[in-house]
């Protein structure tokens, strides 16, 4: 049983008590609300941002996939010298364009 202070009087009432006991003054009940989901992602930009800057992994951070996008990053600032990793990230950013479809959120995206 939690209690909380009265704003009136100060004594310590039970949150299922409608009044204070001491002043009667009614408890007010705290309804916390969930936030809206954010509004789903366009397909359109993901798949433009992923032919432009898909090993930068902006296209990643744009759909709410952080984990990818900063994999991505950090391959193509490590080792963007290296031909061989740039081509797998190319190929792996070339799969994502034609099989994600959701957004970080499991929202699915919009054309």
């Amino acid at each position: 049983m939690s209690l909380i202070n009265c704003p009136a009087c100060g004594a310590q009432v039970s949150l299922e008590a409608p009044a204070c006991p001491r002043c009667g003054q009614p408890i007010a009940r705290v309804v916390f609300m969930q936030a809206p989901p954010p509004p789903p992602k366009s397909r359109t930009v993901y798949i433009l941002l992923a032919l432009f800057l898909g090993l930068l992994g902006i296209h990643d951070f744009y759909a709410g996939h952080i984990g990818s996008g900063v994999f991505f990053l950090l391959v193509t600032l490590l080792l963007g010298w290296l031909v061989v990793p740039l081509g797998i990230c190319a190929f792996i950013i070339f799969i994502e364009l034609f099989t994600v479809t959701t957004d970080g959120h499991k929202q699915k995206m919009i054309w």
